[in-house]
């Protein structure tokens, strides 16, 4: 729609406007280096004795074959203030996003015919307002948040997996398995057992 061309050429603008962001997502890369931008990855793996298949898009990765580094730079459009993007950080859980993200990218490099335990990836993220003033803040992870995305993630698989194998999608696999069971707590407030009127 109009309206939403103008939020994008303004937040547009704003990553242009600034220095990092801009060297980031739009920067000119060394003769050894490669841009890459909306990267599109599909693999498959063994999980719960059945094969999963993977798809992964990249919004934006730099692949450094000389260093064998890649940067990994994720574009994220936010209608909350960039300044406490944290929030949605965690809410969103896009660190569990940017874990399945980096395997992806190993997982490309095996295709390429490349070695992934000989290169690195740099997670960096980019988030720009979708309101005035279309701030714009970078943010690098903390690797603590990507060894918590990929325990989520792998735990995450292996629900689909067990979900396939068992071609169950109404409960649960602890519902399932008798696994999990709702404690239900007694207060003041329920009637029907504690021996009150109930006006019948």
């Amino acid at each position: 729609t109009p309206a939403t061309k103008i939020i994008i050429d303004n937040q547009i603008t704003s990553l242009l406007g600034h220095k990092k962001a801009n060297h980031m997502l739009f920067g000119q890369v060394s003769d050894t280096s490669k841009r890459i931008k909306e990267l599109e990855v599909y693999w498959s793996g063994e999980i719960e004795d059945i094969t999963v298949k993977y798809k992964a898009k990249l919004d934006n990765t730099i692949f450094d074959y000389k260093g064998k580094l890649v940067y990994l730079n994720d574009l994220k459009s936010t209608g909350k203030p960039v300044s406490i993007f944290k929030q949605s950080f965690v809410s969103y859980r896009y660190y569990r996003q940017i874990a399945f993200y980096i395997n992806a990218i190993f997982q490309y490099l095996i295709q390429i015919g490349e070695d992934p335990k000989e290169w690195s990836v740099v997670p960096r993220m980019v988030a720009v307002d979708n309101t005035p003033f279309y701030n714009v803040h970078t943010f690098t992870l903390d690797n603590k948040w990507i060894e918590a995305g990929h325990k989520e993630a792998q735990d995450l698989i292996r629900r689909v997996g067990w979900h396939i194998k068992n071609q169950e999608w109404k409960y649960s696999a602890e519902e399932v398995e008798n696994k999990y069971d709702c404690h239900l707590d007694f207060t003041s407030k329920d009637q029907l057992f504690n021996g009150e009127d109930d006006g019948e």
